[in-house]
């Protein structure tokens, strides 16, 4: 504390937090002015809201239908798996996501992105694809969920500044 009103820095010193770095041979701490500190560290003041909650916005319920358009990055996921297993890999990957982002365990992929999918043989799937997730009403009677999820493929030309966006069926 003393080292730091030396250098004339008592009051930028008031909020601190300790972060451990990794010296050259063990760990050492050190202090953090708070405008150094990452935003997720830092304290904010009880009566603010941040600007993140300001922009979020509201999530649709899980029981009305809706449909988005995604791109799925394969590449990353399927870079430690054995050459004859890729392409079932990223069929259940797609699955997975569609599940996470729907919110339905039902989930039913096209057939035309199937063949897409499977298109360069087992051994080599596409790096990327852009799908739409939507989310249906179940018309079976006998189903375990009100809602299922139809994952189809949308071709595009260039992945280059596409986003995530919500479509009209």
């Amino acid at each position: 504390r003393d080292a730091q009103e030396s250098r004339g820095l008592g009051d930028v010193y008031k909020r601190q937090y300790q972060r451990r770095v990794r010296g050259p041979f063990y760990f050492v701490s050190v202090t953090v002015a708070p405008s150094a500190m990452p935003k997720s560290k830092r304290q904010e003041s009880k009566g603010q809201k941040s600007q993140k909650d300001e922009s979020k916005q509201k999530r649709t319920p899980k029981n009305t239908p809706i449909a988005r358009e995604y791109t799925v990055n394969l590449h990353g996921k399927i870079l430690n798996i054995a050459m004859k297993k890729r392409a079932p890999k990223t069929v259940k990957i797609l699955k997975r996501f569609a599940q996470k982002t729907m919110g339905t365990t039902d989930v039913r992929i096209a057939s035309a992105l199937n063949n897409y999918l499977w298109s360069k043989g087992i051994r080599h799937p596409p790096n990327k694809v852009r799908v739409r997730l939507s989310r249906r009403k179940n018309d079976d009677e006998d189903a375990k969920e009100e809602m299922y999820t139809l994952v189809t493929h949308v071709p595009v030309a260039s992945f280059a500044g596409l986003k995530a966006t919500s479509v009209d069926e």
